[in-house]
């Protein structure tokens, strides 16, 4: 059976979230809605460590084309904060509204979207592995941190 749109506008309504105040849309029969929207769940799950894993790491199983696209947003960010900071911005003001930005459009992407969720289910996974699984997280955590950010500047 097909439903009309106004069908479907009543089963869904606005919802303000918590953190940027941003309308998102809920269904009105979920028992327990979001209370943040898709970009501030990304940014809560650390994203950028997943995307930064997806380009870095070859043994990541993400099609070569999306890893391309991958790099090429981590390249537009890294010039986007580069010129925030440029033009007098706050250097902590610079990466948040750029990290939104890119939050914004991995969450608007559904491929983009699966493609990080998985990595950082997988990451969350590793990480409550075995020792093996624990020394991998450790020379990656190593390499991730003595590298500042592609868009560090």
């Amino acid at each position: 059976m097909l439903l009309n749109m106004k069908t479907l506008s009543t089963l869904w309504h606005k919802k303000s979230c918590d953190k940027c105040k941003n309308e998102f849309p809920v269904h009105k029969d979920w028992v327990n809605p979001p209370t943040h929207c898709g970009p501030c769940r990304l940014i809560s799950q650390k994203f950028v460590d997943a995307v930064e894993f997806l380009v870095k790491e070859s043994v990541s199983e993400a099609p070569i084309d999306t890893k391309r696209t991958f790099l090429k947003l981590l390249q537009k960010a890294g010039s986007c904060y580069r010129q925030k900071k440029f033009d007098g911005e706050n250097q902590v003001a610079a990466w948040l509204s750029t990290e939104r930005d890119l939050a914004y459009i991995i969450w608007n992407d559904k491929n983009l979207r699966v493609t990080v969720l998985k990595c950082i289910k997988k990451l969350k996974f590793q990480r409550r592995e075995d020792a093996r699984a624990d020394k991998c997280n450790e020379i990656r955590s190593a390499r991730l941190s003595n590298r500042t950010r592609r868009w560090s500047g």
